[in-house]
């Protein structure tokens, strides 16, 4: 049977989303995937995070199939890369405690990885996707894509930030360790490394509603990217 792992990244600026999205992931994965051997590991990082510590230890006593780690580093990527290193699955997940994406598109993101994929990417511009979102997001968004990732950088994804992936051992072991982001632009990155070494990338299509709820501040963000960006256009790939 398949092992997967479902990475939660957690800090104490999004505590109140954590029970009850465990409870609903849970509820959801019990009914339909029976068929893999998979585990929710809630992924703490940060500081403040004895009430988050206390309500994980407390989730993780209520279901078997949910376990915690603490990385005290702060950062969305460190929640991300240290639940991966963690893991021994043979395929590692991850999305975002808020849900935003449905959870019916999981069993696709996996099986693209059990397909020979290496890297599975739930695209909210994908053809067949039903994505809303606001528009000064859509715009930020379409901008960074089209110029900055696939022009600057020449990365042919059409949605590298989505908070819905899936990746085999291999990238664990290989690209992750590439990655120097510990923030928002380490999904960016990971990508970037995969595809100029020829990993295989499959973005497949999602059902996605944006919440209210985001601890991106899209003004802050946007020049830590566009650093990002021109940091990995002027640097050589590692061998």
């Amino acid at each position: 049977m398949t092992s997967v792992d479902i990475v939660l990244p957690i800090y104490w600026g999004n505590i109140s989303h954590l029970e009850p999205g465990v409870d609903q992931l849970v509820k959801y994965f019990r009914e339909n995937l029976k068929d893999y051997d998979w585990c929710i590991l809630i992924s703490v990082n940060g500081k403040n995070a004895d009430q988050i510590l206390d309500l994980s230890k407390k989730l993780s006593r209520k279901y078997k199939e949910v376990k915690y780690i603490y990385t005290e580093a702060g950062g969305k990527g460190v929640g991300v890369l240290s639940g991966w290193r963690h893991s021994i699955a043979d395929i590692m997940a991850y999305m975002d405690i808020d849900l935003s994406t449905d959870l019916s598109s999981f069993r696709g993101l996996i099986k693209s990885i059990e397909d020979g994929y290496d890297i599975s990417v739930g695209s909210r511009y994908h053809l067949e996707s039903d994505a809303t979102r606001s528009f000064y997001r859509l715009i930020f968004s379409k901008l960074y894509l089209i110029f900055f990732y696939k022009f600057l950088l020449g990365v042919k994804c059409n949605d590298a930030q989505c908070g819905f992936k899936a990746v085999n051992r291999r990238v664990v072991d290989n690209i992750v360790p590439l990655v120097k982001d510990t923030d928002f632009f380490f999904e960016s990155e990971l990508l970037y490394y995969a595809y100029k070494k020829r990993y295989k990338i499959k973005e497949v299509p999602i059902k996605w509603r944006e919440n209210n709820f985001s601890s991106v501040n899209i003004m802050k963000t946007i020049p830590k990217f566009i650093k990002n960006v021109f940091r990995l256009k002027f640097s050589k790939i590692p061998e």
